[in-house]
């Protein structure tokens, strides 16, 4: 039996915008893996002997989006920006103020670290959207550079290596999610009907097992870079993504993981329809 889903004090709740913008997030992040799923299929389509995949790629191709001498790319990556701000507003907001009812234990504190973290994280989505508006290219070797800066100072080896063992935590708990079908707890399945649900369920596992096998990915070569102290091998989102494809078949598992994306694109999309913000269960 589901306990009954109880309001916010209305200090914490005084904003219900912030959870107009949180689901705008959602919907942004469902475009952009949406799209990074679909980029990586056509370019293993057509080039498979260079692939070209990642965030990176699906930035630049949203802006390049032309029709006759309008640019409508530039409206997109204006609606991102803002979904994305959105979005880091309302992950950092749903942490200080516990919307997710995680609870001042341990365990609750580190949840609530991690949505923080997680929101914060898109600022810098932010920051890409908003820098390809005024025609700055975005760099695929910036993970790369910003650990190469880390390796430099004292103490940066062990905080590159604490970094590569949180990605690859996190990988491990979003193949935890495929595997139990436990996927977020905020879904409102009440109100979808039982072909939504099941649908919902299909995308949402296999989207986390795509982005696990990626997280993890980016976690190992954190920690090899970390334990030898260079960061030539380190690679961001796209980058390991092209690390899974370098195996032998690889561009099966890459095929695999692209589609993936695009399941959680979908799952996103029905995160912004469905989820429950502002609300405890």
């Amino acid at each position: 039996m589901t306990r009954p889903v109880r309001p916010l004090p209305p200090y914490e709740a005084a904003h219900p915008w912030i959870g107009h913008l949180m689901r705008l997030g959602f919907a942004a992040r469902g475009i952009l893996y949406a799209l990074i799923g679909l980029l990586t299929l056509a370019s293993i389509f057509n080039h498979r002997h260079r692939m070209q995949v990642g965030m990176s790629d699906a930035f630049i191709s949203i802006s390049s989006v032309t029709i006759y001498y309008l640019r409508p790319g530039i409206v997109l990556l204006l609606g991102l920006a803002v979904g994305f701000a959105g979005f880091a507003l309302g992950m950092m907001w749903t942490a200080f103020f516990d919307w997710n009812d995680e609870g001042r234990s341990l365990v609750g504190i580190l949840k609530r670290l991690g949505t923080f973290i997680g929101g914060a994280g898109h600022i810098g989505l932010m920051a890409t959207a908003v820098l390809m508006m005024i025609g700055h290219q975005p760099n695929d070797d910036s993970t790369r550079r910003w650990t190469a800066w880390a390796l430099d100072y004292p103490g940066g080896r062990i905080l590159v290596a604490i970094a590569g063992t949180w990605a690859g935590g996190y990988g491990l708990f979003l193949l935890s999610k495929f595997v139990t079908g436990r996927l977020d707890n905020k879904l409102d399945y009440t109100a979808m009907s039982k072909s939504t649900t099941r649908w919902t369920n299909i995308t949402g596992r296999f989207g986390m097992l795509s982005r696990g096998a990626i997280y993890l990915t980016i976690g190992c070569v954190l920690v090899v870079a970390g334990w030898m102290g260079t960061a030539r091998n380190v690679v961001g989102f796209g980058g390991a993504m092209l690390t899974i494809a370098q195996d032998t078949f690889g561009w099966i598992a890459l095929s695999a993981i692209a589609i993936g994306l695009f399941a959680y694109g979908i799952f996103m999309m029905i995160e912004a329809r469905y989820r429950r913000i502002g609300r405890r269960t």
